[in-house]
């Protein structure tokens, strides 16, 4: 999912001058168990079934490839 969303941030900075990102809804309501079956359902379907991105699900490791990738500015919005 990381990797996905990277790629479409990376596709969206060719015209965008601010890159935004959500956190998904179960994130948001402290629903991480939640957020984790919506990850593995996700990788099993081979495409994202979350609404957006749950950051505390990927770990602090993967969060700054997130800002490390792009060339933009990133802005993370809550919902």
């Amino acid at each position: 999912l990381m990797d996905e969303h990277i790629q479409l941030l990376k596709t969206l900075q060719q015209e965008c001058d601010l890159l935004p990102s959500t956190i998904d809804a179960y994130t948001r309501l402290n629903r991480n168990e939640e957020a984790a079956v919506g990850i593995k359902k996700s990788i099993e379907a081979g495409t994202s079934k979350m609404n957006r991105l749950p950051v505390v699900n990927h770990g602090v490791a993967a969060c700054p490839r997130l800002t490390e990738t792009l060339q933009k500015p990133l802005q993370i919005r809550h919902g």
